[in-house]
């Protein structure tokens, strides 16, 4: 039957008695905030008599980013017109801006990392998470920026490059206007240089005013106005050298040891995606996120600017205390490197870290492929010419980016006899003997992973990886939409994400573990 309406408004039926459910998703997520210490949270004023707590807006940001919703103003409205909110916050009225303030002071303040480190707490000693194993993996999130607003190192070096030549361009120029500067100005410019050639131009030019300005003068003054004229010009040549200049170191600072930055936000580099919809391997600006994981729950995160996962694992590690007291460290061929092994080593930590060839080196036909085979016996190699290389010496490669030393061993083939065929065959097109590289610490490397993975204990705990990490970000892409960023600058995005990351925590508490009590830490 259908039922009554109006349309004209002049009546309508309220039901006031109204009360949140104690299964609903802010009802846990209240319960779990007033479970953390006061000394957490700070109060922040709304007006002449009213303030809000940290507490309150926490539960309200959380209960947001669980419906998808991370503007400011949109938080703001849905606090007007959500029932459970309402209650929540007895009618108050917040505005974006106190929203927005707090959103972007809570990883300054350490919030986040505070929250992070309860709920951790809390988990442990639930039992539902412990330490013996962490997982890690990387996603790569597209920051909110303009695409095509960049800055590209080679460029502002190549810029920079064609700048000092045209400085050096002015320095004949300025000779035959009878204007003297120090040599090195031209040869090695900078900017307090440049500063004092624009100095110099400007005296001399103000010497030919004030000559020019004398009535007794037995000067050709169309000869010094044409000089004149000719100082002028060469001076704005060189003011708009020096804006380019300073330009440009400017833009070398913001890259630090990047290749690229977004000019809309600067901590932005510019990274490969997977998503290619014109599969032209075209480049966006992002921010690499790695987290570590255990039983399915986030124990750690952190944002870099760098896409290679294999130069984040290092710095990870050391700013997470977790990891740094977990006991195996499992990850993808990505982390995979002599530099992360040994330093996981040293950590007292087991590495199950693929590398690169890992996959392909397990397959049937790769040892038929294999064109070096190495006799460890005696420390010897043979190509697939049936050439064999001895021990030659040692050589050092050091990589200044992440300042780690690598230690190679060359090789070279032993002495053949004349007449014999293998001669001819171990040496160049230019008569010299070929040498081989070989670096043994990373072949042990290799070796021991390779042994690791084989056995059965480490195998499921490697075939947990998958199911893991990679959920975590299908659930935060594709179930929540965070697939681009609303913050802008290095701090406010790590709270963002933080914040997220707690969000998803919670839902997977309040989906799979609704019935378990966490334990209070008030003190």
């Amino acid at each position: 039957m259908q039922s009554h309406y109006n349309t004209t408004f002049t009546e309508m039926n309220i039901n006031l008695n109204f009360r949140v459910s104690s299964h609903d998703f802010i009802y846990y997520v209240s319960s779990w905030v007033n479970s953390l210490p006061d000394s957490l949270f700070k109060t922040h004023s709304l007006g002449r008599h009213q303030k809000i707590s940290d507490r309150l807006l926490v539960i309200i940001v959380i209960f947001a980013f669980y419906h998808n919703i991370r503007s400011s103003r949109k938080i703001a409205e849905l606090i007007k017109y959500d029932i459970r909110l309402i209650l929540l916050t007895h009618g108050q009225t917040i505005s974006y801006r106190t929203i927005e303030r707090f959103m972007d002071s809570y990883q300054q303040t350490g919030l986040i990392d505070n929250l992070f480190d309860c709920l951790n707490y809390q988990l442990t000693q639930a039992k539902v998470i412990n330490n013996d194993v962490s997982y890690i993996d990387g996603t790569i999130i597209r920051a909110d920026s303009y695409k095509y607003g960049f800055v590209w190192r080679k460029s502002v070096i190549k810029s920079l490059g064609k700048l000092k030549i045209k400085v050096c361009q002015l320095e004949p120029i300025l000779l035959q206007l009878g204007i003297f500067c120090d040599s090195s100005v031209f040869s090695d410019p900078n900017l307090s240089k440049m500063d004092q050639l624009v100095n110099t131009m400007i005296v001399a030019l103000d010497k030919i005013n004030t000559t020019l300005q004398e009535k007794h003068t037995t000067i050709n003054r169309s000869k010094l106005k044409k000089t004149r004229r000719k100082l002028k010009k060469y001076l704005r040549i060189a003011k708009e050298l020096r804006s380019r200049m300073a330009k440009y170191l400017i833009q070398l600072d913001f890259l630090g040891k990047r290749n690229s930055y977004s000019k809309t936000d600067t901590d932005a580099t510019f990274m490969h995606f997977k998503d290619d919809p014109m599969n032209n391997g075209q480049v966006k600006p992002g921010y690499n996120l790695q987290i570590a994981t255990n039983d399915g729950f986030v124990i750690a995160y952190d944002i870099y600017q760098r896409p290679a996962d294999s130069k984040t694992l290092i710095p990870f590690v050391e700013k997470s205390k977790w990891l740094q007291n977990t006991q195996v460290i499992v990850a993808d061929a990505g982390y995979g490197s002599e530099r992360n092994y040994n330093y996981l080593k040293k950590l007292g930590i087991k590495p199950l870290l693929e590398y690169a060839t890992y996959r392909q080196e397990q397959k049937r036909n790769y040892q038929k492929k294999l064109q070096w085979h190495y006799d460890e016996t005696t420390n010897s190699f043979t190509d697939n010419k049936g050439i064999k290389f001895v021990f030659h010496s040692f050589s050092i490669r050091h990589d200044k980016q992440n300042n780690f030393t690598h230690i190679f061993r060359t090789y070279r083939p032993i002495d053949y006899l004349d007449g014999d065929p293998k001669k001819e065959l171990s040496l160049t097109d230019k008569g010299t003997k070929r040498t081989h590289t070989f670096n043994r610490n990373w072949y042990v490397i290799r070796k021991k992973i390779t042994a690791d993975l084989k056995e059965k204990f480490y195998q499921l705990l490697f075939s947990q990886r998958k199911i893991e990490d990679e959920p975590i970000f299908d659930v935060m892409k594709y179930v929540h939409k965070f697939i681009r960023l609303t913050k802008r600058g290095f701090s406010k995005v790590s709270g963002e994400i933080g914040m997220e990351l707690i969000m998803q925590n919670l839902e997977k508490l309040y989906n799979g573990y609704f019935t378990l009590n966490l334990p209070s830490i008030k003190s």
